[in-house]
């Protein structure tokens, strides 16, 4: 892994503007139940300047210089029904392609957070073809294959969902939602998530990589 895992809070300078311009979206459910929940289109293609915006303010994180940096991104509000998803997500890895995630947690819920995970053993990831029926009929049948999953694991890091707080991780890291349920929050969880696919510029150093040279 490259990228270092970062945590800022009060990212937004008023993210209840954030907050409320998502919930003017569209959201769907995905066809191949590869996420739970609903989200909305890529947002680069519904407004390319918050796109713009948002992710080079998440990348000036790591290169606040920001010199010849280009990239390509994934982002997309994200909304998770805990009456519906009662239990604690799957722990996977992101698309192969994902350079960095990042999360940004919009709704008041308490204790859905995430969390990174290690492997207790090489090259084992079973039941991961569970992972789709899961999340699409939502039967609790696939509740003990998910628990199998998390015996192969121990968990390193917890990132506890405090409203307008950026978590960002290596794409390759194992983690899981912590949660998506909270009896005292009526809306569905609530977040802005964004896979970083490339990032490059002339000269590029990784953080983590230079960090092992020293």
């Amino acid at each position: 892994m490259i990228w270092p895992s970062v945590v800022v809070d009060n990212f937004f300078d008023d993210y209840h503007k954030i907050k409320s311009y998502g919930n003017t979206l569209k959201y769907k459910k995905d066809p191949r139940s590869l996420w739970p929940g609903e989200r909305t289109d890529l947002l680069h293609t519904i407004d390319p300047d918050f796109f713009s915006w948002s992710t080079n303010k998440i990348l000036s994180l790591i290169y606040p210089m920001k010199e010849n940096i280009q990239w390509t991104a994934r982002q997309y509000f994200q909304k998770i029904d805990g009456n519906k998803y009662k239990s604690h997500g799957w722990i996977h890895r992101d698309h192969e392609n994902t350079e960095l995630t990042a999360i940004i947690y919009l709704s008041e819920h308490k204790h859905c957070g995430t969390s990174l995970y290690k492997q207790k053993n090489f090259n084992k990831e079973r039941w991961s073809d569970k992972k789709h029926e899961y999340y699409k009929t939502l039967d609790i049948k696939y509740d003990t294959y998910r628990e199998m999953v998390s015996d192969d694991f121990n968990k390193s890091v917890v990132f506890e969902s405090i409203p307008n707080r950026l978590v960002m991780f290596d794409g390759a890291q194992y983690h899981a939602a912590d949660g998506f349920e909270d009896f005292s929050v009526k809306e569905p969880r609530m977040t802005l998530i964004t896979f970083f696919e490339s990032i490059h510029s002339l000269g590029l150093k990784y953080p983590l990589t230079e960090s092992k040279r020293v």
